[in-house]
């Protein structure tokens, strides 16, 4: 498989993307999968499948604390490690899959560019958000959609919670700091807090990637 993308950050936190080139028998011969796990993904698409067993395995491979036997799902689908010492998120689509792990609460969200996010925009676009002001004089384009898409979706994982809803809760506010890969704060509002997140991101020639780390734990 190739490694498309390794980066370690100063707060533990590490981010890794891969190229899908193999096969869904090279990473099932891989390692030795718990029963229930090949019952769970036996009913799966064949693509959705490859992406699982993919995402998982490479996983596995990079953290020798992390097994099948020791990530869990709590009442919310978020993938948890017993160990409790580290947060992780994955992310997978099109031939890309990523996964993140850090100390505070994360999520990652991928996605390769697709035509048919600009038909769904005004789902989860709110009029406030910070890349929207900032073209509402010429249409929004493709990876700016997307960009919008992933930090949302980031966040979302981030939480862990259901029933967010991702137009009216989450606000994406104006960067800081001159970075152009930070987006400064994206906003969580919830029914009793609002919870800020600081968003990092790279674009590539098919996608995104989008970090979204707790601002609390950093």
């Amino acid at each position: 498989m190739p490694e498309y993308l390794n980066q370690l950050w100063s707060n533990g936190t590490e981010v890794r993307v891969w190229h899908i080139v193999e096969s869904e028998e090279y990473f099932l011969d891989q390692i030795k999968w718990p029963k229930n796990e090949l019952v769970l993904i036996s009913d799966f698409h064949p693509k959705r499948r490859l992406e699982y067993v993919a995402s998982r395995y490479l996983l596995y491979k990079y953290h020798e604390d992390v097994s099948p036997q020791n990530i869990i799902k709590d009442e919310f689908g978020k993938l948890i490690l017993k160990d409790g010492l580290h947060k992780i998120s994955i992310s997978h689509s099109g031939n890309y899959t990523a996964f993140v792990k850090s100390p505070v609460e994360v999520g990652i969200d991928l996605q390769v560019f697709q035509e048919k996010i600009l038909q769904i925009q005004s789902r989860f676009i709110h009029p406030s958000d910070f890349l929207y002001q900032s073209n509402q004089s010429q249409p929004i384009g493709v990876s700016s959609a997307t960009l919008v898409w992933c930090a949302k979706e980031a966040v979302y994982k981030a939480h862990g919670k259901r029933n967010i809803h991702f137009k009216k809760q989450i606000r994406l506010q104006e960067p800081i700091g001159g970075n152009p890969n930070e987006f400064g704060r994206v906003s969580l509002i919830l029914e009793d807090e609002i919870k800020l997140y600081q968003i990092y991101y790279e674009i590539h020639t098919e996608f995104v990637w989008l970090v979204a780390i707790l601002m609390d734990d950093l």
